[in-house]
C-alpha cells in the first residue's frame, strides 16, 4: 500500500450546453448537472442518497448505512492561460443497527467529510505552474461495544506544482506542500481481554492536536532513442511535526521503453516511506516514537496492443516492507491489517516491529467497444504475502486473496438494449480461527494460539448481471435497467466474529442475491 498512488481529479463541465442526468433506484436516488455559467466557466453538481431500508433484509448485516453525498466544481477561465477552478465535497453517513446478530445491536457510525478546495494554474510555452489551498474535515462519531470515539481530523493545505521542459528531451517537475492540522481527539476504550487473549488497558483520551506536515519532490523525464526511450528518476521529502523522528527521504526510478509501435515495456523501483497515522500517535506518548514504514518495491511489466482494440497489459511486482507498527497489546497484530476489520484496531501502544513482504502478477486483457457489438475484458492476479510480527510465526495478510479473477463481458445491440455480467473470484481471504473450548469457557472469543491468519475463509464466487435498454423519447436519453447483484445468492463471508449474545461464533457476510431496478434520464 506504501507505494499505491491514488489521483482523483474533477474534470471540467460542458460548455456547449446544459445537462441534467436523474438516476433513480431501488437503494437510491441521485442528480447530475453540469453545463456553463458564462462563456468562460463551468459548473458541475453530483448528489446522491441512499436508502437501503427496501433491501436490508438482502444485506446480511447489523448496520444499516444512510449516506448523502454532494460533488461540485465551479471552473473559469481567467485568460487563455490562465485558470481558476473551486472543488467541494460533502459527505455524511449515518449507520445504526436495525437488527442484532452478533449481540452488538446498539452500535451506532456518525461520519461527516467534507473538503473544499481552490485551484489556480497559469499555462506558459516551456512552463505551467499550478496551486492548490484548500480545508478539509473527517469527523467520526462511533458508538461500539468497549468503543467510544469522538474524532474530529482537521486541517488546512496549501500546494505548488511547477513543471519545465527544459528542451526536446528533458523536462523536471517539482512539488511542494504544507499541511497544517487542528485536530481533536476523544477516545475511550474500556478495559478488557482481547482475542488473542492479552490484556488491554483502560485508555481515555482527550485532547487537541496541533502539527503540520511537509513535503516535497523533483523529478525529472528524459526522452531518449528519438521517443523510443523515457527515463523517470526522482525523489521526495516528507517532515511529519508529530513524529519524534519526523524525516524522511524518497528516491524512485521508471522507465519506458517502446519495443514496437504495439508494445511496451515498464519498469520502475523505489523506496517509499508513508508516516503512521494520526490516529495511531496520538493515543499513547510512546507511539510518537513510531518510524516511518517503508517498503522498497521493484515492479517489471508489459504492454502490448492486439490491433487497435484489444490490449495486453502484464505485471509482476515484489514490495518488501520494515517498520510497520505492530501492537504492544497484541504482538500477533500488524497495523498493515488496519482498515479490514468491521471494528476500530488503531488504539494500542505499537512499536515499529513488522515486517514482511508481498508479492504477485497482474494480468489484464480488454477490448473497448463504444458501439454496437461486443465488449469484454478479463483479469487475473496472483498475490502472496508473508508477515513477521513480534510473536508467532510467519502469516499471509489479512486482504491476500490468493488467486483472484475478475471477467467483464457484454454486447450492445443497434436498437439500444444491451446485456452485461461481470464475475468474481478470490480465493478464501485469511483469518485467526477461535479456539472453541476456550472461547465458550470465557463468554468471548478467543484465538487460537500461534494460528494469527493461519485459516482461509470459503472463496469469493459471485456473478452480477445487468439488463439495459436506451431510449431517446423527446430529444433526451432514458435508460431503464435491472441488476441482479449475487445472481448465484452465494453466501460470502466478509469476516468471523463473535456473537456476545449468544456466546457463539457468527459469520459477517456480503449481501444475498440483490435485484436493483433503475432509470437514468438525461436530459
Amino acid at each position: 500500500r506504501l507505494s499505491s498512488v491514488m489521483d482523483i481529479k474533477f474534470r471540467e463541465g460542458i460548455r456547449n450546453r446544459h445537462v441534467r442526468d436523474i438516476n433513480i433506484s431501488v437503494t437510491g436516488f441521485g442528480g447530475f448537472f453540469e453545463g456553463p455559467f458564462t462563456k468562460k466557466g463551468s459548473y458541475m453538481l453530483a448528489i446522491r442518497k441512499s436508502y437501503f431500508e427496501l433491501v436490508k433484509e438482502q444485506l446480511a448485516t447489523d448496520l444499516l448505512p444512510n449516506y448523502w453525498d454532494i460533488n461540485g466544481k465551479a471552473s473559469f477561465d481567467i485568460s487563455g492561460k490562465e485558470k481558476l477552478s473551486f472543488t467541494g465535497t460533502y459527505i455524511t453517513d449515518h449507520a445504526e443497527a436495525y437488527q442484532d446478530l452478533t449481540g452488538n445491536g446498539k452500535d451506532t457510525v456518525d461520519l461527516v467529510l467534507f473538503n473544499s478546495s481552490v485551484k489556480y494554474s497559469n499555462l506558459f510555452k516551456d512552463v505551467s505552474f499550478t496551486t492548490v489551498t484548500g480545508y478539509s474535515l473527517s469527523s467520526y462519531d462511533v458508538r461500539y461495544h468497549l468503543y467510544d470515539l469522538d474524532i474530529k481530523d482537521r486541517y488546512v493545505m496549501s500546494s505548488q506544482y511547477l513543471s519545465l521542459k527544459i528542451n526536446r528531451m528533458f523536462t523536471l517537475d517539482a512539488v511542494t506542500g504544507l499541511k497544517y492540522y487542528f485536530s481533536e481527539y476523544k477516545v475511550a476504550h474500556s478495559s478488557t481481554i482481547n482475542e488473542s487473549n492479552y490484556y488491554v488497558p483502560q485508555l481515555y483520551v482527550d485532547t487537541e492536536v496541533k502539527t503540520f506536515k511537509a513535503y516535497g519532490g523533483v523529478n525529472l523525464t528524459s526522452t531518449l532513442m528519438n521517443g523510443r526511450l523515457t527515463l523517470n528518476s526522482g525523489i521526495r521529502i516528507d517532515f511529519f511535526g508529530y513524529m519524534n523522528k519526523p524525516l524522511s527521504v524518497s528516491p524512485r526510478f521508471g522507465a519506458l521503453f517502446r519495443l514496437w509501435d504495439n508494445t511496451n515495456i515498464t519498469a520502475n523501483a523505489g523506496i517509499y516511506f508513508q508516516a503512521p497515522e494520526l490516529s495511531w500517535l496520538v493515543n499513547y506518548p510512546e507511539n510518537r516514537d513510531l518510524k516511518y514504514m517503508r517498503c522498497d518495491e521493484a515492479v517489471l511489466g508489459i504492454e502490448h496492443f492486439l490491433g487497435k482494440t484489444i490490449k495486453l497489459t502484464a505485471e509482476g511486482y515484489l514490495k518488501q516492507y520494515y517498520d510497520y507498527p505492530v501492537s504492544s497489546y497484541n504482538p500477533e497484530y500488524i497495523f498493515i491489517n488496519n482498515g479490514v476489520d468491521l471494528y476500530p484496531n488503531f488504539l494500542d501502544m505499537a512499536v515499529s516491529a513488522g515486517k514482511g513482504y508481498y508479492t504477485g502478477i497482474d494480468i489484464v486483457l480488454e477490448q473497448k467497444n463504444p458501439a454496437a457489438g461486443v465488449f469484454w475484458s478479463a483479469a487475473y492476479s496472483y498475490s502472496h504475502s508473508k508477515f513477521l510480527s513480534l510473536v508467532g510465526n510467519y502469516q499471509p495478510l489479512e486482504f491476500d486473496a490468493g488467486n483472484q479473477l475478475n471477467l467483464i463481458g457484454g454486447y450492445k445491440f443497434k436498437n439500444g438494449f444491451s446485456i452485461s455480467g461481470h464475475f468474481k473470484y478470490a480465493g478464501g481471504r485469511p483469518y485467526t480461527p477461535y479456539d472453541m473450548e476456550l472461547s465458550y469457557r470465557y463468554g468471548r472469543g478467543v484465538f487460537v494460539e500461534g494460528g494469527y491468519n493461519m485459516s482461509r475463509m470459503p472463496d469469493y464466487v459471485r456473478l452480477d448481471m445487468r439488463f439495459e435498454q436506451h431510449l431517446r423519447p423527446w430529444n433526451t436519453e432514458l435508460t431503464l435497467y435491472i441488476e441482479v447483484l449475487n445472481v448465484l445468492n452465494r453466501k460470502n463471508i466478509f469476516q468471523y466474529g463473535w456473537d456476545f449474545g449468544r456466546n457463539e461464533p457468527e459469520e459477517y457476510r456480503h449481501f444475498k442475491r440483490l435485484p436493483v431496478l433503475g432509470l437514468s434520464w438525461r436530459f
